[in-house]
């Protein structure tokens, strides 16, 4: 699973980065993603920054998303 943020600096310049990128063991289950996104929001503290959530072909982001906001 591969998490990229994009966001505007203080100065009005756009990045993009990198934020996680790791293996998913088991079923790419909202369980398993949620678990990923969790913990890249925690080691980095951004949850307060969260805005959208953008997936690639996967019938999980809506069950991931609620999982998030349980």
């Amino acid at each position: 699973m591969g998490i990229i943020g994009h966001w505007i600096t203080p100065e009005f310049e756009k990045r993009d980065e990198l934020l996680e990128f790791t293996e998913i063991n088991g079923p790419h289950s909202r369980e398993n993603l949620a678990e990923v996104v969790l913990k890249m929001l925690a080691e980095l503290d951004i949850a307060p920054k969260l805005l959208t959530i953008i997936g690639d072909n996967t019938a999980n982001n809506g069950t991931l998303c609620d999982s998030l906001h349980d």
